[in-house]
């Protein structure tokens, strides 16, 4: 059944992060003072930070103070780009993670595979071309290959994993 499903939720999920991505300037206006954006608005953001996080975590550059005005909207509107649709992943597109349900076939250091119920399925890795690539649900967050054992899922997530469909380098 999810192997059928993933096609479409994948197209799905990378429409709608090139959505954000493309829009993240103009949702980023209706932010709220808590960093985080009202009702359905929320599906752009990550599901487990804020606006926010960009540049209160570092991932932006050491900041001497708090941005405000046009430099807050900037970096969140960078954060946005940077995390597109995650919510959406996770809330909507995702799927209960329950370890005696999935099987890991392959997991050498540089890639990872398992099986999990109903055709659902976990690629992450590196090709021959240095791409990286994640494909399916994100179970290999949930793997500990030094022990060779899946771990719990975080309670902030409710037992959910998101479902994934990128490329990079």
């Amino acid at each position: 059944m999810f192997f059928v499903i993933f096609p479409v939720a994948g197209l799905a999920s990378v429409l709608f992060a090139a959505l954000v991505w493309l829009f993240a300037p103009f949702i980023a206006l209706a932010c709220r003072p808590d960093g985080n954006l009202p009702g359905v608005l929320q599906l752009c953001q990550t599901f487990d930070a804020t606006l926010d996080e960009g540049w209160k975590g570092g991932y932006f550059g050491q900041l001497s103070a708090s941005p405000t005005g046009i430099t807050l909207w900037w970096y969140r509107s960078r954060w946005l780009q940077r995390n597109p649709g995650y919510s959406l992943d996770f809330s909507i597109l995702g799927m209960p993670f329950i370890q005696t349900q999935w099987t890991v076939v392959r997991c050498d250091g540089v890639n990872f595979y398992a099986k999990g119920p109903g055709g659902a399925f976990c690629l992450e890795g590196v090709n021959r071309w240095g791409l990286h690539y994640k494909f399916g649900w994100k179970a290999w967050n949930m793997y500990d290959p030094q022990a060779k054992t899946w771990k719990a899922a975080p309670e902030w997530r409710d037992g959910i994993i998101p479902i994934c469909f990128t490329v990079s380098r």
